[in-house]
């Protein structure tokens, strides 16, 4: 940058440094020195009292007034320069094409954005960088929003972009949301309509470009996975003019002629926002909305969200995952299927592996191994013990023989019968009950008088209460 100071009282000789020096304490001492002017021109001035060149070639006029307030150092000078930039330049929107565009390792972004008549840095922090819905590269027409700024160190200004979009990119973004909140008011997006995908699909049709990568990488994890999968193909353009049209249609047909597919994927391979656009339109989410079949919008990378991803049944971050979806669910049955098997299996094993512990301690035991040692002792055991129960109950026979003597002639002492041995008898009536007053008798009445040896009939032929 080239510095050109002019006094309203220069010298006629072109000072050294060390005049100058003396000239600035004198011209400071002598007077007030009134603020700087600084005006940038585009052709270099006349080197009086001096000049300084540098690589930007910038020639800046520092024109002394009456009075110089303050003398600046030039970091102060950037600083303040700082401030007025960002102040006045905060937030704003520039259009301008990328050119030396590279991504660090830290995640953050550098470039330069330029037009036909100039250039100004850019940097993109990493954690806006992430938010970035299409992958920068030199030559791209961008839209940037952010702030002017300037690096103090080297005293070069540029912008801090926060959003980035491909040109146009604004627009499409605008028509997107107004379709999306259209749409969604209509009740499309529903999460309520939505269908579950079949667990085990045998027939799986595939709208996408014929050409394209998409087509392949569901071919690939289709064979790899179940090679015994119908996949129909109906082939279509996914980006341009006649696109939107192509798909509905194909999505259409497929819903006609082929009512026992299982499953749609529709959807292509990575790209710009204009690339996919084709899959933003009413007429493709209105086709899926009407279809039968059960649909899975695959549409760009995991960042790419479209119109046709929020009204499928399921959306997949891409072609390859949508496949994987489809196949999972078989996938996930069949795994279900032998794992059961299995448990099924060690169950078994470990039930007859008891049995078989069991049935080995058994034979362990003595009266397997030698059943005719075994019985022989049992056969003596049994002798014995039934020797003893002989015995206890011979003993037990004798015992209960003298208990009964004993008891029999207490019963002797104490029967009536040994009474009527002596000479007494019992008189009773003919029903049997016994006499024992006079007044249970009545004269004539037949009685019976029991003996000590047999038994008398009788007739009372009075009764008296005395003799």
């Amino acid at each position: 940058m080239l510095f050109m100071l002019n006094y309203q009282e220069p010298p006629t000789v072109k000072p050294s440094p060390l005049s100058l020096r003396h000239y600035g304490r004198k011209i400071k001492r002598g007077r007030t020195l009134s603020p700087f002017s600084i005006s940038i021109e585009s052709q270099p001035l006349a080197p009086f009292p001096f000049s300084i060149f540098n690589k930007a070639s910038l020639f800046i006029r520092i024109q002394a007034m009456d009075t110089i307030d303050k003398i600046y150092t030039v970091t102060e000078l950037n600083n303040r320069a700082k401030l007025m930039l960002e102040n006045e330049f905060k937030g704003i929107a520039l259009d301008g094409e990328l050119s030396n565009f590279k991504k660090y390792s830290s995640g953050h972004c550098y470039f330069s954005l330029k037009d036909a008549g100039g250039q100004i840095s850019g940097v993109m922090y990493r954690f806006k960088a992430a938010l970035l819905k299409f992958v920068p590269k030199d030559g791209l027409k961008v839209r940037v929003k952010g702030t002017v700024t300037l690096y103090p160190v080297r005293g070069s200004y540029q912008i801090l972009v926060d959003e980035m979009y491909e040109k146009g990119v604004g627009e499409l973004q605008k028509k997107f949301e107004e379709l999306k909140k259209k749409l969604e008011k209509e009740g499309i997006f529903d999460k309520l309509r939505k269908r579950p995908l079949p667990s085990m699909p045998q027939k799986i049709g595939v709208i996408t470009s014929p050409t394209g990568a998409a087509i392949r990488d569901i071919l690939t994890v289709l064979k790899r996975r179940f090679s015994n999968v119908h996949v129909l193909i109906n082939p279509v353009r996914v980006q341009g003019a006649e696109a939107p049209r192509e798909i509905a249609t194909a999505i259409e047909d497929m819903n006609s002629h082929f009512p026992d597919i299982d499953v749609l994927i529709v959807g292509r391979g990575g790209g710009s926002l204009e690339d996919l656009w084709a899959f933003n339109e009413e007429i493709v989410a209105r086709a899926i909305f009407a279809s039968k079949i059960p649909v899975i919008s695959a549409v760009g990378h995991e960042g790419d969200w479209m119109i046709s991803d929020f009204t499928a049944d399921v959306r997949a971050a891409t072609p390859s995952v949508a496949a994987e979806i489809v196949l999972g669910r078989k996938e996930e049955l069949v795994k279900s299927v032998d794992g059961a098997a299995q448990r099924m299996k060690n169950a078994l094993n470990k039930k007859l592996s008891g049995i078989d512990d069991r049935l080995s301690a058994a034979l362990r035991r003595p009266y397997l191994r030698e059943p005719a040692l075994f019985m022989s002792r049992f056969v003596q055991g049994f002798d014995i013990a039934l020797e003893g129960f002989l015995t206890a109950k011979g003993r037990m026979f004798e015992d209960c023989g003298e208990k009964i003597k004993t008891l029999s002639g207490r019963l002797n002492i104490l029967s009536p019968l040994s009474t009527l041995a002596r000479g007494y008898a019992i008189a009773e009536k003919v029903g049997g009950r016994v006499i024992k007053k006079f007044s249970d008798a009545e004269p004539g009445e037949r009685i019976n008088v029991r003996l000590g040896a047999g038994a008398l009939g009788c007739e009372v032929l009075e009764t008296k209460e005395k003799i």
